[in-house]
Order: C-alpha cells, then sequence, then structure tokens
C-alpha cells in the first residue's frame, strides 16, 4: 500500500510510478484517513515538501493511524531543491506508531511553489523524464528491501527555519484570497482542496480559515483568480504535473 498526497501532480506521478512497479495499489491520504488500522506487510507515503517538513494534513492522519503488520515501510519525498526535514519527521511518527522507517528516497521535480516566489523553471520535460528513471531504482531498492533510514538526522537549522514559516502571521499572510472580480464559481478551487476549506459565498468561492497553505487551488484555477494578498498570481507561474488530469486530484478529495 502506498498513501500520497499530491496538488499539482508531481507526487501522485512517482506514487503511480512506484506503485506499478511494485505491484501495489495507491491510496490518497483522504481515503486513508477513513481507516484506523492498516494490515498491509509493506507500507510507503509518497508526498511533497512542504515547509521543510511533512504536509501537516498528512501527519495528522499517520498520528492515527495503526499499521500492526507492517515489516517495511519507505518514504519518498518530492520536491523542487530543499527536502528539508521530512524524512526525519516522517521517521519519528513512525517510530511513534511502535515501528520503524526503513527506506527513503527523494525524486527532483518541477517547482510547483513558484507562485510565492515568482520562480519559472525550462526543465519541466527534463525532470520529470529523469523522476521516471528515478522512480526504476526507487522501486528495485525497495524489492529488495534495501534499509538507508538509520541514516536520517534531524537539520536544527531547517528545523527553526520551519518553525519560523510556522508562525500564525506567516500563515496568514500566505493564505491565498479570491478575486472576486476574475471568480467565475467554476467549482475546481473546491474539488481539488485536500481539506474542503473552499465554500461559495454569494457565488464566489472563499477560503476559510483552515488552510493547509498548499497551493493546489492556485495552480488549477483556469482563471487565475486566487492570490497570495496583493501579490497577483501570473499564468506562467502556475503548474501541475502534464500527466495528471484535473480528474485525478479533485476525485481523490473526499
Amino acid at each position: 500500500m502506498i498513501i500520497y498526497f499530491s496538488g499539482t501532480g508531481n507526487s501522485l506521478t512517482v506514487a503511480q510510478n512506484i506503485a506499478t512497479g511494485l505491484n501495489e495499489k495507491v491510496m490518497h491520504m483522504n481515503e486513508a484517513k477513513k481507516l484506523k488500522t492498516i494490515n498491509d506487510r509493506i507500507i510507503g507515503f509518497v508526498f511533497p515538501v512542504h515547509n521543510y517538513d511533512i504536509p501537516p494534513m498528512l501527519k495528522a492522519i499517520i498520528e492515527k493511524l495503526d499499521f500492526p503488520m507492517v515489516k517495511y515501510s519507505f518514504g519518498i519525498i518530492t520536491h523542487g531543491g530543499d527536502k528539508g526535514n521530512t524524512m526525519f519527521s516522517l521517521k519519528s511518527l513512525m517510530k511513534d506508531k511502535g515501528s520503524d522507517l526503513h527506506y527513503y528516497s527523494d525524486v527532483l521535480m518541477p517547482v510547483n511553489s513558484r507562485i510565492m516566489y515568482g520562480l519559472l523553471t525550462d526543465k519541466i520535460e527534463e525532470r520529470i523524464s529523469d523522476s521516471k528513471t528515478k522512480c526504476d531504482a526507487i522501486v528495485n531498492d525497495i524489492k529488495g528491501e534495501k534499509q538507508n533510514a538509520q541514516k536520517i538526522r534531524k537539520n536544527h537549522l531547517i528545523a527553526v527555519m520551519h518553525n519560523l514559516a510556522d508562525t500564525n502571521f506567516l500563515k496568514k499572510r500566505f493564505t491565498p484570497v479570491v478575486d472576486t472580480d476574475l471568480c467565475t464559481n467554476c467549482g475546481i478551487c473546491q474539488s481539488v482542496c485536500p481539506v474542503n476549506n473552499i465554500s461559495v459565498i454569494k457565488g464566489k468561492a472563499f477560503i476559510g480559515d483552515s488552510c493547509e497553505q498548499c497551493t493546489t487551488c492556485m495552480h488549477w484555477c483556469p482563471q487565475v483568480a486566487i492570490h497570495y494578498g496583493k501579490r497577483k498570481v501570473r499564468k506562467e507561474q502556475q503548474y501541475h504535473n502534464p500527466e495528471i488530469k484535473l480528474k485525478d486530484i479533485s476525485k481523490r478529495n473526499l
């Protein structure tokens, strides 16, 4: 079993490639949220780096799950260049569940935090192609039940950066807002929000108080109507994995 979270499709693509190689099935974190116990022998997690760490919504789900039958676990992160303390956090979570994290790896993907930083990349095709080769290597490692997680160490400087970015002040600053002049109430942002935090008020989308700052809504909005406050998003800053369709993201939002 591979549990994944994906906003723009990068992690979903990686999860699917690994699952195919292992003949395993994938499960969105919101499907896993409905469960109390997973009785698979092998359990894996595929997700993007979020603020130098594991996405808090995925962390909360793992904390509630039990893995009594697991004998081998792995974590794979997707990122645009910074891996943060994600694997240390996942290792700690599994330890708290009375289990171990045995194997970890990472896959460099096209940058999807460009909305926040204004970054563009001309290496989308190259990174996606390289990611498939990396996934093949990961599959071989997992088939051989390679263990390397004992090498994971916490980076304390990155932990400080994470804590600073996790303050309410910065969270509020980077919570997206909807430009009601541009919003056509197409419903796409509602369908892709992983925490069901977007509603409709007076015929326009409205982002609530439980935003995870995952930027999924920003990337998928066809009208480019969702911004960081006064920082306007440009069409060329939006990104989603070219191998993933909108329905692949929205249908997993439960």
